[in-house]
Order: structure tokens, then sequence, then C-alpha cells
């Protein structure tokens, strides 16, 4: 069978996605033949210092009903239990604390924001501040020089943000 996998997925507690339940994303998955989906909500920040996302208090209830769900549709589509995470190198230990606490299956870099002199931060990029090199800096920060592809850590290739329309108005 072919692998089809449905990736990056938010749930309603990201504040700007549909307010569609996870199992209604997972239905429809299954609809599409798919055989693995990938939720990836916006991760809580302590102090809530970004917005649009799930707050901390949420994080147990976003991992339970998604562990549940694992657990309901095993050997009918492979959960991936995750959270969309800052550029923000002062989170670094906090980042390591969720996977450990959360058994978090994978972390996803979604650069949102960009570091002002001042220690704001603000949703434009500037001149100076490529996507790419903020990239480097996050290999060099994380990983010591490392690369980050389009490519997982089995080596099979993957594409991100294929936008799926469900039925009762959940949108991938």
């Amino acid at each position: 069978m072919e692998e089809k996998t449905i990736f990056h997925v938010h749930s309603y507690r990201c504040k700007h996605a549909s307010q569609e339940q996870e199992e209604e994303y997972i239905k429809k998955a299954i609809e599409l033949g798919a055989t693995k989906i990938v939720f990836t909500d916006h991760a809580p920040f302590p102090g809530n210092p970004f917005l649009n996302r799930m707050s901390i208090k949420e994080l147990p209830e976003y991992v339970t009903v998604l562990q549940g769900l694992k657990e309901k549709y095993v050997g009918i589509l492979e959960i991936k239990i995750g959270l969309e995470i800052e550029f923000v190198p002062t989170y670094r230990e906090y980042y390591q604390a969720l996977l450990d606490k959360w058994d978090m299956d994978i972390l996803l870099l979604g650069e949102h924001f960009s570091l002002l002199p001042d220690g704001r931060y603000t949703f434009e990029m500037s001149e100076k501040k490529s996507g790419s090199e903020s990239i480097s800096k996050w290999d060099d920060c994380w990983y010591g020089n490392g690369t980050i592809s389009g490519s997982s850590a089995s080596g099979s290739d993957f594409s991100a943000y294929e936008k799926v329309e469900c039925g009762n108005g959940c949108n991938f």
C-alpha cells in the first residue's frame, strides 16, 4: 500500500482553524485514503507571549484526546501527535521538555516571528533575516550545524501543507 500522509493539521485550539473535533479530521483522512495523519497544533508558550495558539492549560487535553484516538484507530490510520514551534532559542529547554513530558512524536519548526533588537517579536521578516538564514541559525542552535531537508528521519520524502477540505467545514 502506498503511504499517503496528511501533514501539519491544526485543531480548534490554535484559535484560527476549523472548530471541528480531531476525530472529524481523522474520518476525513481515512475517507481520502490516507495512511497517516500528523497533528501539529501551535505549541503553547509560558506566559502566552504569542497569540493564535492553544494555552498551556489546553495542552493536556490536546494530548489526551489524540492519544485516545491513536488507540481507537490503531491498524486503520497512523496518528502522530506533535506541536508547531517557533524559532526562539531561549525556549530550547522548554521544547525538550515538551518532547519528554508529553511524549510528542514531532516538533515542527514554523517560523512566524522575527526577533527585534529590543527583544520583542514581530510577524515581519526583515531584509537582513531571510528564511534560509533563520533555518541556518535554527540548525546551529538545535542540531549543531545540521540541516533541515524535505525528508523524514527514515529518509522518505514528504510534502507538507496539502490543503484538504472536510465535508463538515474542517480544513487540512
